[in-house]
């Protein structure tokens, strides 16, 4: 068996420890090997060759390189699956993992496989960072690995001229070099076979966006271009890199399928993790090597130290552990503990069910939120929204950084289709009561804003039956509901299904004290990231916080009358 299938093998059977993201990376691959009709093949001998070419550069003290079991793994299924013409079966490579885990001789070693290996001419390889600080470091890796090369091969002296910014290949008119990515003109006019971003989790949306799309545009007509997306995890919970990594969760999970991107993500599966040294080679892979995990154990437990006498671990676990998280004090829901509660939509047809709503102004949200109790005394949460196009759909997306035109596709909102871009109440009124309707829910409440309210609140309260609750947005109204919702989440008792548009809310939301009551408030006043389908969601549970106490309680009473205490 060779070294890559047994490192599936031994992370899926528990001898390996690893994440819940690199177990279903290994079961993927195994699966993939199986599957008949595969427009791709696995290529062992090729994979097996690039791993021998590897391990052939010499270090920089000259010793023998070993390459780890991990990397063996991403290696050989990055240049062993195939096409059946004998292409790189994968287009995109996203690879994340905690700091100081050999992110940068990962890229090197790419970068020189590519201009080594892989057929054809005038091959270029682009090393991209926000910085070109950042992007010399890869490709410095690169640069020391064929200087080691030439001093023990008089052929490599010759067939590679390297200088500080470039590296040539005189044999196959082929390069790699390093750019930075503050401006998409220094990419224009190149035509990568591989393209590296590295440390993209640090690099604006903006940026981010532009630079995708200029070096996959590039690499368009090349049947071997290969975009990698290289980082360890951020602070920003709406960044693109952070939606990319969703993305290839969702591929690993299966909600997805894309053939040809290939992720691999080593993180902690859980934050309490930090405190179980054992786990910590799930996002530092590099620990396998017994005499880096002497001095690096040590550096991290003393980070982890300091972190938590001060108090904030949050950098710890995204540096150290490549987990996301908001990394403010006063963030209202920790990422993780979110996701935690996250199920599959159970039925909700003929239930009980609380509903808030968040008005907007020109360029919020409408949105839409309900609770709904279940019969195992939880709630479930869910949301919808309307989107205001005022200054373009484009522009909106840019400035909240968030795509509503995918969560649109995904069900979780609705853009408005007026000329002025402004939220059409008449869409809103409609499909609200439709939702109702379809659902045949029996609605107990609906909570608003009653110093934001629109003809819409008008409209409802002519046409439907129900009760109507205005929830006023200060301290006295909203400091309990508000802990206590938080509370319920990390209980066990707040399900919620995978709404990316209400995660991104979540994440945006922090706690403003007043007088020491809880409010929500947005991470930025003056930025464009809204939290109004998590406000709506509190309006709702405003409401509907008491339902189970009251339910029970009208047991209590009914068995009362029914006994044979009561009676005329």
């Amino acid at each position: 068996m060779n070294r890559a299938l047994k490192y599936a093998y031994d992370a899926i059977n528990g001898k390996k420890l690893v994440n819940k993201q690199i177990k279903q990376a290994c079961q993927r691959f195994i699966d993939d090997l199986n599957r008949v009709d595969f427009p791709y093949y696995y290529d062992e001998a090729y994979a097996d060759k690039v791993i021998n070419f590897i391990e052939m550069l010499p270090t920089d003290n000259r010793e023998q390189l070993k390459l780890l079991d991990f990397q063996v793994f991403l290696i050989s299924q990055l240049f062993g699956w195939r096409t059946t013409n004998g292409g790189m079966r994968f287009k995109t490579f996203l690879y994340s993992c905690a700091r100081k885990s050999g992110k940068s001789f990962i890229i090197a070693s790419l970068a020189l496989v590519y201009l080594f290996l892989e057929p054809g001419y005038s091959k270029q390889v682009l090393f991209t960072a926000g910085s070109l600080q950042q992007a010399h470091l890869a490709f410095d890796k690169a640069k020391n690995q064929l200087q080691n090369v030439s001093r023990v091969s008089s052929y490599m002296r010759r067939r590679f001229k390297v200088t500080s910014e470039k590296i040539f290949d005189t044999e196959t008119d082929s390069f790699a070099v390093p750019l930075a990515t503050n401006g998409t003109n220094n990419l224009d006019g190149y035509g990568a076979d591989l393209a590296v971003m590295d440390e993209c989790a640090n690099i604006s949306n903006k940026v981010f966006e532009d630079t995708k799309k200029v070096l996959e545009s590039g690499m368009i007509q090349n049947e071997n271009g290969l975009l990698c997306m290289i980082s360890t995890a951020g602070f920003n919970m709406t960044s693109s890199f952070k939606a990319q990594c969703d993305y290839a969760c969702d591929i690993l999970s299966g909600k997805v399928t894309d053939d040809r991107y290939l992720a691999l993500i080593y993180s902690l599966d859980d934050p309490e993790e930090v405190y179980e040294p054992k786990a910590w080679i799930k996002a530092n892979p590099i620990l396998a090597n017994e005499k880096i995990a002497e001095t690096m154990q040590a550096k991290i437990q003393a980070d982890l130290d300091t972190a938590t006498k001060q108090g904030d671990i949050s950098n710890v676990l995204v540096k150290n552990f490549n987990m996301w998280t908001p990394g403010r004090v006063d963030a209202y829901i920790d990422p993780a503990n979110w996701n935690k509660n996250l199920i599959t939509p159970p039925s909700i047809y003929g239930k009980d069910a609380y509903i808030g709503i968040d008005l907007s102004t020109r360029n919020d949200l409408t949105s839409i939120s309900w609770l709904i109790p279940l019969d195992d005394l939880t709630y479930y949460a869910d949301s919808f929204s309307f989107i205001g196009t005022a200054n373009g759909i484009e522009r909106k997306e840019r400035t909240d950084e968030f795509n509503y035109r995918l969560a649109a596709k995904r069900g979780e909102c609705s853009i408005t289709e007026l000329e002025s871009g402004i939220i059409d109440v008449d869409a809103v009124y409609s499909w609200l009561m439709n939702f109702i309707t379809e659902n045949n829910l029996n609605v107990l409440g609906i909570g608003y804003d009653p110093w934001n309210s629109n003809n819409l609140i008008a409209r409802l309260e002519k046409q439907l039956a129900l009760p109507l609750v205005g929830v006023r947005q200060g301290g006295l109204t909203l400091n309990v509901p508000t802990r206590q919702f938080k509370d319920l989440l990390l209980d066990g008792r707040l399900k919620h299904r995978d709404n990316k548009l209400l995660e991104y809310a979540i994440n945006n939301a922090v706690v403003k004290l007043v007088n020491n009551n809880w409010i929500l408030n947005k991470v930025d006043r003056m930025s464009g990231k809204h939290i109004d389908p998590a406000a709506a969601l509190i309006n709702a549970y405003v409401l509907g916080m008491n339902y189970f106490d009251e339910q029970l309680k009208n047991k209590e009473r009914n068995e009362y009358f029914e006994s044979d205490e009561f009676s005329f």
